[in-house]
């Protein structure tokens, strides 16, 4: 199975080093002490030949071997380290300290060779026991050759110790190692796996998460980074989706305006433009009292049109009146609850708590203007108004 968290790669690094070093330096230490405690062993093991030697040394030459015999079993007892001991002269065994017979190839396993310095020979028994055999000259090789055999017991046990105590120190080591690298791994990735978190939920479409910052290192600064990255990121979508709904509102409006010019153009009377354009503002907007004037070229009449009937003002004035608030009028404008008066706009406008005037216009020349009673508390918002007076300037050709 594949690791996948930055956790386990840490701790499975950190592990493998912890162990591999142990490995190897139990392995460079025993060596070692197992090369020193063999030189030591091998001393000794010459110590105790040329002590036993020369203590054999009187008593094979008078031919005491009954002597020899229990000097030799003496040293076995005072010794628990020696294995056996017997002395060949002449290729006879002179005494031994073995129950049932010197084995006949433990005889021929280490020979001595005069000239040579090298007496020692590793020999291993049928039942997996290890000596090391020494062949020590008597009297220059003249009274015979002992052998003496060391047990390695002791020795190895002493290195397989070693090697426990090695692998110890390491199983505490790595504990020590692993315990340290979780919690220093824990505080790095904590932070790590909370970043991965919040870009899931980004990946999923919420932009209103945020990590926490902790400290003012190099994951401290990334949180912050990040913070600061999803922030910019969550106001640019906010202003990308405001401009869509702008643009998708413009569509909207364009469709309506042409759809109205074109529903316009096709009407034949003054009458039937002022009610459909009426019968249109008032399902755009809440307040439905609407009155549409209209001044004729020369000014000399005044067309008042509203939801249910079409007056035609002659008196001079009346069409001053309604000139002298219009002037000078470019944008929509709210007046006063008597801005404009019956005739001029019908009776229920007295009850509006005011009026909104949006001019018409065409070829820069003012010939009337939509009015609009508003009650108290009106709700029309300012892109309703403006979407009507979109309408009113694109159908001012048609109207005039």
């Amino acid at each position: 199975m594949r690791l996948q968290s930055l956790k386990s790669k840490l701790l499975l690094a950190v592990s493998a080093l912890v162990i591999g070093s142990g490995i190897l330096i139990s392995l460079v230490v025993t060596q070692r002490y197992s090369k020193s405690l063999f030189e030591a062993v091998t001393a000794q093991t010459e110590n105790l030949a040329h002590a036993v030697a020369l203590e054999a040394t009187d008593k094979i030459l008078v031919n005491d071997l009954v002597a020899l015999q229990k000097m030799l079993d003496h040293q076995l007892r005072s010794n628990p380290s020696i294995a056996y001991l017997f002395i060949l002269r002449d290729d006879l065994i002179l005494a031994h300290t073995f129950t049932e017979g010197v084995p006949v190839e433990l005889i021929s396993a280490n020979r001595f060779v005069p000239g040579e310095q090298d007496y020692f020979q590793e020999i291993a028994s049928t039942s997996g026991e290890h000596y090391l055999d020494i062949a020590w000259p008597i009297f220059g090789g003249n009274a015979g050759i002992l052998r003496l055999g060391l047990t390695e017991k002791p020795y190895r046990q002493r290195v397989t110790r070693l090697w426990l105590q090695m692998s110890g120190i390491t199983l505490v080591i790595l504990f020590l190692a692993l315990t340290g690298t979780l919690l220093l791994v824990r505080r790095v990735t904590s932070p790590l796996a909370a970043l991965a978190e919040a870009t899931q939920k980004i990946d999923e479409g919420g932009l209103d998460v945020r990590v926490q910052v902790q400290g003012q290192d190099e994951v401290g600064r990334l949180a912050a980074s990040f913070n600061h990255m999803v922030a910019r990121l969550e106001e640019y979508t906010g202003r990308l989706e405001e401009q869509t709904m702008d643009l998708e509102r413009a569509h909207h409006q364009t469709r309506t305006v042409c759809g109205i010019v074109q529903e316009i153009g096709a009407l034949r009377s003054l009458s039937e433009i002022g009610s459909t354009l009426i019968q249109t503002f008032q399902n755009i907007l809440k307040c439905d009292r609407m009155v549409l004037l209209i001044l004729n070229g020369n000014r000399e009449l005044l067309f008042s049109l509203s939801e249910r009937e079409v007056k035609t003002l002659k008196e001079s004035q009346h069409i001053r009146t309604a000139t002298a608030v219009l002037e000078g009028l470019t944008t929509i404008t709210f007046t006063k609850k008597k801005g404009l008066s019956p005739p001029l706009v019908p009776d229920d406008f007295q009850r509006a708590a005011r009026q909104a005037i949006i001019p018409l216009h065409h070829e820069k020349q003012l010939f009337g203007a939509l009015v609009i009673g508003c009650p108290g508390g009106c709700s029309c918002s300012v892109e309703e108004i403006d979407v009507i007076g979109l309408i009113l300037g694109q159908t001012a050709g048609v109207i005039k």
